[in-house]
């Protein structure tokens, strides 16, 4: 078996940190990098599934998540009148899952590089990178 020093992750959005936390928390070292030179969210919101929760909850950033957010109770969708074409109570659908959370992905993505009040690792910026050849490297990747 293979000797793992560190692991890279590709990317510090929000799966990128997420992941890196959680490879953290289960004793592994990582290093992220990142090619913007800075760190914005991109997007207006994300509906964060019950699945996704539980796993946040797991990694021990489902309260913050949940506390910054808001939780989506039903779900309806309506024609261009007003007129219900469909509603789901998510409560009933989801049952004791974790519930279903809509947060902005500025409030979102900080979080996911926290855990327990520590930072993820930080990221390396790759922008002078310009070929993958130029990428400093020890052993194999």
């Amino acid at each position: 078996m293979a000797d793992v020093e560190r692991i890279l992750i590709v990317g510090g959005g929000i799966a990128g940190l997420t992941l890196a936390a959680a490879l953290n928390q289960q004793g592994f070292a990582t290093e992220l990098v990142e090619c913007n030179p800075t760190w914005h969210p991109v997007g207006a919101g994300i509906a964060v599934q019950p699945d996704g929760m539980r796993m946040l909850q797991t990694l021990g950033m489902g309260a913050a998540v949940e506390q910054a957010g808001t939780v989506i109770r039903r779900w309806g969708f309506y024609d261009e009148h007003g007129e219900v074409l469909c509603e789901t109570d998510l409560e009933a659908l989801w049952g004791d899952a974790a519930p279903f959370v809509g947060i902005e992905r500025t409030k979102l993505h900080p979080g996911a590089g926290r855990r327990h009040g520590r930072r993820a690792p930080p990221a390396r910026d790759l922008n002078h990178f310009t070929n993958p050849k130029q990428f400093p490297r020890r052993g194999r990747l």
